[in-house]
């Protein structure tokens, strides 16, 4: 699995994090957009926006990468699987030059439910996964929309 350019920033971004990321795991309601607003920080702005376009989408940097970002885990509503599928379709609509990204940090606190393993697992056929790492309370993992 490679890192484009684009996202060469991920492992550092996560390996610098982690003691805060799992800080926020039991946090629900703002994960996602505390994650944003950290990685936001992390790239120094440099043209990034959050919640961004008419598409909104979660990180957007013109002229290198839009990127969904999603918070989740075993002990979740199974609805969030729905939704992780509606981000593959949404980024793959974008029409920008841009490459194309879903972001998945995924709670490791409850690894024996079903929900878990379906997400550890999940596959699209919009995309190809193109890094994967555990830290320990959380895994990361991310696909490049095609």
């Amino acid at each position: 699995m490679t890192l484009t350019k684009k996202v060469e920033w991920v492992p550092e971004f996560f390996s610098e994090n982690v003691d805060r990321i799992e800080k926020i795991l039991p946090a629900g309601g703002c994960r996602e957009l505390w994650l944003q607003g950290e990685i936001f920080l992390f790239l120094g702005g440099d043209g990034l926006v959050t919640n961004s376009t008419e598409r909104k989408y979660d990180l957007y940097k013109k002229n290198s990468f839009v990127m969904e970002v999603k918070l989740l885990g075993g002990n979740y509503q199974r609805k969030v699987l729905n939704s992780l599928r509606q981000d593959f379709e949404k980024v793959s609509l974008h029409e920008g030059n841009e490459q194309k990204y879903i972001l998945l940090v995924l709670d490791n606190r409850f690894p024996e439910s079903k929900l878990y393993d379906e997400l550890f697992n999940y596959q699209n056929s919009l995309a190809k996964q193109i890094y994967y790492r555990d830290f320990g309370p959380f895994c990361v993992l991310l696909w490049r929309v095609i």
